[in-house]
């Protein structure tokens, strides 16, 4: 299985594939990634397990810093979040990954979630505030 890591996607393709697994959320979709981006200045990164061309999970994943909260809607805000981006970044979503209920859903899963984390250590980034997507095997 595949994963691949992109700053911006196809949104048509991004929001159809969401629709198929049972799990699909308003949270994951590129609309929302748009307002965090313009709204709360965050960074937006889309990441897609794939195999043999066919989606079988994706995450919305957020860049943003520690101080985020208490900061992005202060004068000079944005500068001000650009600049504890590079010093006390964090990675952050919102239920996800979404993926299909298979078996290739599970891989999907704990292999963007390995991403995520290796990502995150590679360049010194916390991960905080996830709120993980429901995840059920079929029986």
């Amino acid at each position: 299985m595949e994963v691949t890591i992109k700053s911006e996607v196809d949104q048509i393709k991004w929001n159809q594939a969401l629709e198929e697994p049972e799990y699909g959320t308003i949270y994951q979709n590129t609309y929302f990634a748009d307002y965090v981006r313009e709204i709360l200045k965050e960074q937006p990164i889309f990441i897609t397990a794939k195999e043999n061309g066919k989606i079988f999970g994706q995450l919305l994943l957020f860049k943003t810093c520690c101080f985020h909260g208490g900061v992005y809607d202060k004068p000079l805000g944005s500068l001000m979040v650009k600049f504890f981006m590079k010093i006390k970044p964090l990675y952050h979503w919102y239920f996800g990954p979404v993926t299909h209920c298979t078996e290739e859903g599970y891989e999907a899963y704990t292999k963007i979630l390995y991403t995520v984390r290796m990502m995150a250590k590679g360049k010194g980034i916390n991960i905080f505030s996830c709120y993980p997507a429901s995840l059920r095997r079929q029986k």
